[in-house]
């Protein structure tokens, strides 16, 4: 029974990131759903909270060339 659940948590992640690299957004609308359906809700907020900033920096990390850096300083402020 774990495995299942590990294996849907992996695929229910990977299909959220994969759509929030094509469109910008939605990696929650996908995961988080079908994450429910193996996790209570505190388990799979939990698992998101971790997943979603490494993710952020990962792909923050990855496209640090095309960041407009005098708009996100305007932003920040």
């Amino acid at each position: 029974m774990e495995l299942n659940i590990i294996i849907i948590s992996i695929i229910a992640i990977f299909l959220g990131f994969l759509l929030q690299s094509i469109a910008g957004f939605a990696a929650s609308l996908i995961s988080f759903p079908i994450l429910l359906y193996v996790m209570d809700l505190r388990e799979a907020s939990a698992l998101m909270g971790i997943i979603y900033p490494l993710f952020s920096i990962y792909y923050v990390y990855k496209t640090w060339k095309e960041i407009d850096k005098k708009i996100v300083m305007e932003l920040s402020i």
